[in-house]
Formats: C-alpha cells, structure tokens, sequence
C-alpha cells in the first residue's frame, strides 16, 4: 500500500484557508465616477489617467461622503445608493482638509482662509466662518480619535516652522516651533512611530498605521509591528486616489487626507481601469 504525502494537500488548504481570511479583511465599495447619473464628482485628468478626491469621510457605517470637483461638491453614498450630491460654490483648492465631526461635515480651505459647516444630512445652509488664525500653508482636522480640533502649519522662516492647534471655536490649544521638516517629531501622537509608516488612529491599545502601497499595520507605543495585512499592487489592481494636494511631483501618491479609520475599520480610495472608483474596506477587528 502506498503512503499518501500529505504536505501538498496541506500546503493547499493551508493557502485556501490564508485566501479566504484576506478577502474577509479586505471588502470593497465600488462607485462610478464618469459618464454616470450617480458618479461621484471629483477631477479626472484623462492624459495622466490622475483622479483627484479633495476630500473623503464616512461614518464607518455604510455612509461615505466625498468631496471633489471645481468648484467643489459634496457626494453622499448610503449602502451603496446616491443620497444627495450638493455643489458647495467653493472653488477648488490647492490645501484643504475635510472631515466628518458629530452631525457636521467641516472643509478648511487655504485660499478662501475660512472654515466652512454643513449638515452631514444636507440639512439647512452651508456656514463659512472666517478663520481669525496667521496664514497656513498645510491644514489638518483631526485626528478624528481625539478632541475636535484642526491643525494649521506654515514655515516661519528659512528653518524653522511653526504648527497651531485650534478647537472649533478657534480657541487656541496648543503651539510649537520645530525645525523645518521635523514636524512629527514634536507631535507625542507620532512619538516612536518608524518614518515608513503613516498614522490613523488608535484601536485597543495599538496604533493604526499604513505602509508600503497597501499594508495595514497595528503598531505598540515602542514602534513595533504586531499585526499586519497587505495588498500588493497586482492584486488589488487599482491605483491611488491623490488628493488636491497632488499638483507637484513631490507630493504624487497616497495622502493621509483621503484614508480614514473609522469604527475600526480602515478605508482607502482607488480607481481602477473601469472607472470605479473602488473603497477598499479593512475589518481591524478581524487582523
């Protein structure tokens, strides 16, 4: 009788069992954003095949908000269904940041210095409010895990840049020089964090980061890695989103701005070949 070489077979499950647990991390969301009465409105630049998203949120619940176009529009998705578009008549700018806080939809814009509202049901007028800050060059609301709050930075002089934390009654919280470029390091949110990866939020303990062109990772307060998931390019066959920022070279690529973690999961925009606009949904609680 001969004896069956069991390796293979295992080797096989093995790789079935491992397939089958990666495409219960990774879901996805997919939305048209050309030639559809639903799509999404953003800026496609069809010669550079760029396609650029000013600003993306969601509830971590079925409802995604993205904010794109010139001048600027508020797309809102729930499960899967357009439930308003609303053109804001701003125009389109070259820093912004977009967030979702409570019930409100909040868009700092650097040209217009000001901060604008709107319901994140699409409820009653969009508020513009003056921003009483100095001039910023970079503006970040977040992060979303903490006290509402917004970050204006700008370079104060030929080496040295200077960061304001504001509350969303512009009362200022907290100020800090640093050498140009060294900005993280005086954040205690990026404190021992390895410079390859980018921060998100925390779960259980653990920080929520990104590396690579698609690997979730959850990182301890001493920086290293204990839990990870990944995609490479060929697999999800789909090329980043870039946000407004995304006018220079330097800045081509993934942006913070346009990825969330939310209820513990994590989302990044794509697009594909289709022209589908593909959010791609980690489940954290399943790493």
């Amino acid at each position: 009788m001969k004896t069956l070489n069991w390796l293979p077979v295992l080797f096989v499950l093995a790789f079935t069992c491992s397939l089958n647990l990666s495409a219960q991390l990774w879901k996805k969301h997919v939305f048209s954003f050309q030639n559809s009465p639903d799509s999404v409105t953003c800026v496609y630049k069809a010669k550079t095949n760029e396609l650029i998203l000013s600003g993306f949120d969601t509830d971590g619940k079925g409802t995604f908000y993205f904010l794109g176009g010139s001048p600027l529009t508020v797309t809102c998705y729930e499960q899967g269904k357009l439930a308003y578009r609303r053109p804001l008549g701003i125009r389109f700018s070259g820093m912004v940041s977009f967030r979702l806080i409570g019930d409100s939809l909040y868009l700092i814009h650097r040209e217009d210095h000001a901060l604008y509202r709107m319901h994140r049901d699409n409820k009653g007028a969009v508020d513009c409010i003056p921003l009483k800050t100095p001039p910023f060059e970079r503006c970040f609301i977040g992060p979303i895990d903490a006290k509402p709050s917004f970050k204006l930075s700008n370079v104060k002089n030929s080496t040295t840049s200077i960061s304001r934390i504001y509350d969303f009654h512009q009362n200022l919280l907290r100020e800090y020089s640093y050498r140009t470029g060294d900005e993280l390091l005086y954040d205690s949110v990026y404190q021992h964090i390895p410079d390859n990866l980018e921060y998100f939020g925390r779960y259980k303990g653990y920080r929520v980061c990104m590396k690579d062109y698609a690997t979730i990772v959850l990182v301890d307060d001493s920086g290293e890695i204990v839990r990870q998931t990944g995609r490479t390019y060929e697999e999800l066959d789909c090329w980043y989103v870039l946000d407004s920022r995304s006018d220079t070279i330097e800045n081509w690529g993934p942006s913070a701005e346009v990825r969330v973690f939310r209820n513990n999961h994590f989302y990044m925009p794509t697009f594909n070949a289709k022209k589908e606009l593909v959010v791609w949904d980690v489940n954290v609680d399943s790493l």
